[in-house]
């Protein structure tokens, strides 16, 4: 390995020492006190373009953006100083061919090698971040700022991928390195970060060199760390169940925030939690599975989901009950002055339980309809009338938080009809039982109970009549579900 990448990249992992360097070389901008987002990544990671849509997506308005140090001590540092934090990445066998193309000197070995040196030293921050890969920075950056937003209550204007913002962001780019660098044409291709005929050409060559050369061992360890450290991203955690895309959260704070981003937007949010009963009625109706892919937020639901991942994969998921992703919204709208609404639960189950969480927050606006509504499996009411009362009942309430307690799959489908018709509306959940349990009808399995993944076998002893939906869940869905093969999720992911 050459000598003097090694040390650098060696010492890059030190915030004291990154940065001291950085500025000695006068490369990229540091982070400081008056920084609005750090974007950083290993070289080739489509940082350029990151940074270029970045700011001009937040036009008029000025932003301090750090950048182009490539050392995972400038993110440490960012994310000690509580600075929004975005790391790129790339699949290592594309980052070290785009790499080759602008250090032929190197070897593939040696990109590797610092491939590895920055994103490791970045898996104990990985909650303090947000991941964006090079797929998701060019082909939907939008959705990367969204996430950002959610991740850290920002409130970035999300750019868009128009073919005049594109080509914008291409120019910038082309003109900034050619101020930096000039020479030849050939030069710089070789050095612009851009896409064209001759680096395509390039890179053929180079793939069949780093699939001969680079050693085994660290290409296994570099395809490894690429999947941990997107888990969470849209790309990289979006595994796929029957169809169905799943997302993945690894903290209250990341949900809490996706749903502050959620609120402050203009338009409904349809948020669902699939458990593996919802998943197996979307393996046999694929017109479900779509709108469930249509959802802006997908959380998994159950132990048969995080085992199901954890067998494939070899990671834990966090598992999202619906009861606590509710709880989370209601308590958030309570904190910021919201209405919520709750829809359904049989006998008068939903009265009670919101009775109960005005007992339990003082000023929280919280109402509840449609006790008694009969709703078929399309999500429509039996009786028309009666549900164009209950729809009309919920618009002159003007709730900004809907929950939605019909059972699925009656409640996703008539959030997907009736999110339309209420404009006040930011946030519609599919929450299930939670009426029962905040009622008082349903008593939760207790904490340790749920962490061992056994809240099947609580629900069992208290409904025995259950048996056949408790055996669906826990011995059919992990069958059929480790039988089919894995996929790579759509990119779409909200915040």
């Amino acid at each position: 390995m050459n000598p003097i990448y090694s040390v650098e990249t060696r010492l890059a992992k030190y915030p004291s020492l990154a940065l001291p360097l950085a500025r000695l070389r006068g490369e990229g901008e540091l982070v400081d006190d008056t920084t609005d987002l750090l974007i950083e990544s290993f070289p080739r990671c489509a940082s350029s373009f990151a940074v270029a849509a970045f700011r001009l997506a937040q036009e008029p308005r000025s932003v301090r953006v750090a950048h182009h140090v490539h050392a995972p001590g400038h993110v440490i540092a960012a994310i000690r100083a509580g600075i929004p934090a975005l790391v790129l990445t790339r699949e290592p066998e594309d980052v070290v061919v785009s790499n080759l193309i602008r250090h032929p000197e190197r070897t593939p070995s040696d990109v590797l090698h610092g491939y590895l040196r920055f994103y490791e030293p970045l898996l104990r921050f990985r909650d303090g971040l947000v991941v964006g890969t090079f797929k998701e920075v060019v082909g939907d950056f939008g959705g990367v700022v969204r996430r950002i937003n959610g991740r850290f209550g920002t409130g970035f204007a999300e750019f868009e991928a128009t073919e005049a913002n594109m080509q914008r962001c291409l120019r910038e780019i082309d003109e900034h390195w050619r101020s930096r660098r000039g020479g030849s044409e050939e030069r710089l291709e070789r050095i612009v970060p851009r896409p064209s005929r001759l680096r395509e050409d390039m890179k053929e060559e180079l793939r069949a060199r780093y699939r001969s050369q680079a050693s085994p061992r660290l290409r296994a360890r570099a395809d490894a760390l690429f999947r941990e450290l997107t888990a969470g991203s849209a790309e990289g955690a979006a595994p796929v169940i029957f169809g169905v895309r799943l997302h993945e959260r690894r903290s209250t704070t990341e949900v809490r925030g996706t749903l502050g981003a959620f609120l402050d937007g203009a338009s409904p949010r349809r948020v669902f939690t699939p458990n593996p009963e919802i998943l197996l009625y979307a393996r046999e109706h694929p017109d479900f599975a779509a709108l469930l892919n249509g959802a802006d937020l997908a959380l998994p639901d159950g132990a048969g989901i995080a085992l199901v991942q954890y067998l494939r994969h070899r990671r834990r998921v966090r598992r999202w009950p619906g009861v606590d992703l509710a709880e989370l919204g209601i308590r958030l709208a309570a904190a910021r002055g919201e209405r919520v609404m709750l829809v359904g639960g049989e006998g008068g189950t939903g009265h009670r339980a919101a009775a109960r969480w005005r007992a339990e927050l003082p000023g929280l606006a919280v109402e509840a309809t449609g006790s008694g509504v009969r709703i078929a499996e399309d999500g429509m009411a039996v009786d028309a009338e009666e549900g164009r009362r209950l729809v009309d009942s919920i618009r002159a309430a003007a709730p900004q938080v809907v929950l939605v307690a019909l059972g699925a799959p009656k409640q996703e489908r008539w959030i997907d009809r009736h999110a339309a018709e209420i404009p006040s509306a930011r946030i519609m959940i599919g929450v299930g039982g939670a009426a029962d349990v905040w009622s008082g009808a349903f008593r939760r399995a207790p904490r340790a109970i749920h962490a061992l993944g056994l809240e099947w076998l609580w629900r069992l002893v208290q409904q025995p009549g259950r048996l056949p939906r408790i055996v669906r869940a826990t011995v059919v869905f992990p069958w059929l579900a480790l039988r089919e093969r894995p996929k790579a999720g759509p990119s779409r992911d909200p915040a």
